[in-house]
């Protein structure tokens, strides 16, 4: 199988390999290294005239210095890194500490992202990095800049993003390649595998395809010759195997026709030497099929029929030589075992009195004295530890987190110390110490996505990693020796999985301030500096998932919030900071989308939207004033003759046009989408028409002119679709309207809003972008950014550039 490398990694013509650098072997004096390779860089073109070192220095510079034993800030500035070979970087820094406040540590942060052709991409992405960190991004400054960190209250992350399976991922497994790569293997929504090496990130092969739905389970093996595989299940029912050396497909496993799929995979050594496949569903009450991963033959089942559907299983290997199967289902609280040559339960089930719920993580390991332990979660946040030679239970539930645990693995650290690693619905990242039962370090939240899988594996040398899959795709790399060392930050207490919504508000002093949904907080901050000025008091529920702000007829300015799975709109009012009521709508599934109208008379409405359908309220006395209509998602706006009006999104993807007080329409539908519209905003054009911006379950973002009812410029395509839509101006008299677009991807992109074009270069984030908010300053155009945290970025000159000088339109890119 074929390692895909960064593109460009020919030395380019004329460029001789002796350049005047250390050679690949440690000299015997550092500094001499030092002095020779900061002699280089002090001649080197870019610095002077260039944008560019040379392209040997880009691929190559690295190695020297490592090889002299001189890798480090000091020789590999950080102007440098953004022109670095990140796949010959990152192999280096395999040793290295684990992420940390250094620039190469925060380098670490973006090399997913970084592109061999794309300078100022990278660049950005360092400057964003580094503003995270409370580092001053000025050093990596670029020509080709697109995105200046104005301010930036981000929580640092403790780990490294080192791939992303495209379209979401949920399953994953660790393997070693005969040639010694360690990999990581993905299963995805899309209903491929593909494979990643996990010291330089680079897609192993082509991705692996035949299963035609979500691939929801996937498990590695080492076959007796040498070969290593995996098997893969997928809800489509159908279990492949594929040879992980040269992706070829070895056989597919007539399972059956699984009521939901397969939903368990596992793998098992028995005494014979055979290697087994071990497969089940989570509905079924069927026994735990085994299969033989050499011939591909059905083997005896490796379990007896169980009350109902498996939810986790694994197959140690008792101090005896015996290899057992552990099974749970959703039954009950209950671990068994099961002999695998023969099916037979050993002993009876192993019930975890006490506690209620349903055990969904389970993995096994032996302790330092031999004792082979199962490490069991549920779905009321407990850990429990099984010996497995006895069925009791050993020590103290280890609690901690606060909703299911989905998935567990285990791991000896350097020091010689046994540690379990789970993790789960509340997104924390827990570290146990199996002989204490005690956890080793405050949670390390995933902040802006869930865990669906965690594994863990042992780089070069001894650093022992945690590897998470998560829901957005990105394979994360945790270095459990640092976790289980230290704690986090005040962050980590949120577990909503980062800000959700972001509006602005001008208070009567002059002031704007930024409000936002974090968790069930709502929180202002100053849009100059970013300083946290005011946590509004807390009584929201399910997360906040949206909010806006208006001056009511009265002269309050007041904000407007509403949670997930509540009915109720809270009102705050944020000139004289106290509530000012509360909406009782009635969307029993509470409100995802609310704007809010200045209706000709003088008084104000608020539109909601929920549960598919939209209302039309008075702020003041809290009547219902219009409703309920269908829609999934709505905005306002004034067109030029004055009249206000709501744009309502609807789930066969047309636009409506409403009359805000009565919901009347006051023109035909718009045809915009071909599934539902999930995102809207209005905005104005440089030539005064009013238009909506709209997203759709189609993964388009399209435009439309709202007086003359037609379609604005190209479509724009949305690959993975948008989480996040926002339009903001650029400053000069053109008045350049762009669109800004968050995904699950983690990047955020601007286009031309009147012709569909893209503008520039994606910035790269850490996570999912949840909230975007354009706003236009004093001479700068800014973009507020909700995801792990809040940032407020300024759009650089070389967006103006290249929209007026018609430079090439960028694509979007994939990490």
């Amino acid at each position: 199988m074929r390692s895909h490398h960064g593109e460009g990694q020919e030395d380019g013509e004329g460029q001789a390999t002796d350049s005047g650098w250390p050679s690949p072997e440690p000299e015997s004096e550092v500094r001499d290294v030092e002095r020779r390779i900061a002699a280089c860089l002090a001649t080197l073109p870019w610095s002077r005239t260039s944008p560019a070192p040379l392209p040997y220095v880009r691929r190559h510079l690295a190695e020297h210095a490592a090889a002299g034993g001189v890798l480090g800030d000091r020789l590999l500035p950080a102007e440098f890194l953004p022109y670095a070979d990140a796949g010959r970087l990152r192999t280096v820094l395999t040793q290295a500490q684990p992420v940390g406040g250094t620039v190469l540590g925060l380098w670490r942060q973006v090399a997913h992202a970084c592109r061999w052709e794309d300078p100022a991409a990278n660049a950005d992405a360092l400057r964003f990095r580094l503003a995270v960190a409370g580092r001053s991004a000025d050093r990596v400054a670029h020509p080709g800049s697109v995105w200046r960190p104005h301010w930036v209250q981000w929580p640092a992350e403790r780990c490294e993003i080192v791939a992303r399976h495209p379209g979401g991922l949920w399953s994953m497994d660790t393997a070693v390649l005969p040639h010694g790569q360690v990999v990581a293997v993905t299963g995805g929504e899309d209903g491929t595998v593909r494979v990643w090496d996990l010291i330089t990130g680079d897609l192993v092969g082509e991705p692996l395809t035949g299963h035609s739905d979500i691939v929801r389970a996937v498990a590695t093996a080492l076959l007796p010759d040498g070969r290593v595989v995996v098997v893969t299940g997928s809800s489509d029912s159908a279990v492949r195997v594929w040879d992980l050396s040269t992706g070829e497909p070895l056989h597919e496993l007539p399972a059956g026709a699984l009521d939901q799929g397969v939903r368990q995979v596992a793998t098992a050594t028995v005494r014979d030497g055979r290697v087994l496949a071990l497969i089940s569903d989570s509905w079924r009450q069927e026994p735990v099929q085994a299969w033989d991963l050499t011939t591909g033959a059905r083997a005896p089942d490796a379990s007896g029929r169980h009350p109902s559907g498996v939810t986790a299983l694994a197959a140690p290997r008792l101090p005896d030589g015996r290899t057992v199967l552990v099974t749970c289902c959703s039954a009950d609280r209950a671990a068994r075992v099961w002999d695998i040559a023969d099916g037979r339960q050993i002993g009876g089930p192993r019930e975890l009195t006490g506690e209620t719920g349903t055990l969904y993580a389970l993995a096994t390991t032996r302790l330092r004295h031999g004792q082979p332990v199962a490490i069991v979660g549920a779905d009321d946040g407990s850990v429990h530890l099984v010996d497995l030679t006895t069925g009791e239970r050993t020590g103290r539930p280890m609690t901690g987190h606060n909703f299911t645990v989905d998935t567990a693995d285990t791991a000896v650290l350097p020091d010689g110390r046994h540690v379990a690693v789970t993790a789960g619905g509340d997104g924390k990242l827990r570290v146990w110490d199996l002989a204490t039962t005690q956890g080793l370090s405050a949670p390390v939240t995933s902040r802006t996505s869930g865990v669906r899988t965690v594994r863990t594996t042992v780089l070069s040398g001894e650093r022992v990693v945690a590897v998470t899959g998560n829901e957005d795709g990105t394979v994360r790399l945790w270095d459990l020796a640092a976790l289980a060392s230290s704690s986090d930050d005040r962050w980590d207490s949120d577990a909503d999985f980062g800000i959700r919504t972001v509006a602005t508000a001008v208070l009567p002093t002059g002031r704007t301030v930024v409000l936002t949904g974090h968790g069930e907080q709502v929180r202002v901050w100053d849009l100059t500096s970013g300083a946290l000025l005011n946590d509004l008091p807390a009584g929201h529920v399910s997360g906040i998932s949206a909010i806006t702000a208006s001056t009511l007829p009265d002269g309050r300015v007041v904000a407007f919030v509403c949670s997930g799975f509540s009915p109720r709109v809270r009102l705050w009012d944020l000139t004289e900071n106290r509530s000012a009521g509360t909406l009782d709508t009635q969307h029993p599934f509470g409100v995802q989308f609310l704007a809010t109208a200045a209706l000709p008379d003088g008084r104000a409405a608020v539109v909601t939207c929920g549960d598919g359908w939209v209302g039309a309220w008075d702020p003041l006395t809290g009547d219902l004033l219009a409703g309920p209509v269908p829609g999934s998602s709505l905005a306002t706006a004034t067109l030029p003759d004055g009249r206000p009006i709501a744009v309502v999104g609807g789930s066969d993807g047309t636009l409506n046009l409403l009359e805000p007080a009565t919901l009347d329409p006051v023109a035909d539908s718009l045809p915009a989408h071909s599934a539902a519209v999930d995102e809207l905003r209005t905005a104005r054009l440089p030539d005064g028409r009013i238009v909506a911006v709209s997203a759709g379950k189609d993964d388009c973002v399209r435009v439309h002119d709202l007086a003359g009812g037609r379609p604005v410029g190209a479509c724009v395509p949305a690959p993975g679709g948008v989480l996040a839509l926002a339009t903001v101006t650029l400053p000069g008299p053109e008045g350049i309207l762009l669109t800004v677009t968050g995904g699950a991807d983690g990047r955020v992109r601007l286009w031309n809003t009147a012709t569909g074009a893209a503008v520039g270069h994606p910035l790269a984030t850490d996570g999912q972008v949840r909230a975007l908010l354009g706003i236009e300053g004093e001479g700068a155009s800014l973009v507020l950014l909700g995801g792990a945290g809040l940032a407020c970025l300024e759009i650089g000159s070389a967006a103006s550039h290249r929209v007026l000088g018609g430079s090439r339109a960028e694509g979007p890119a994939t990490a």
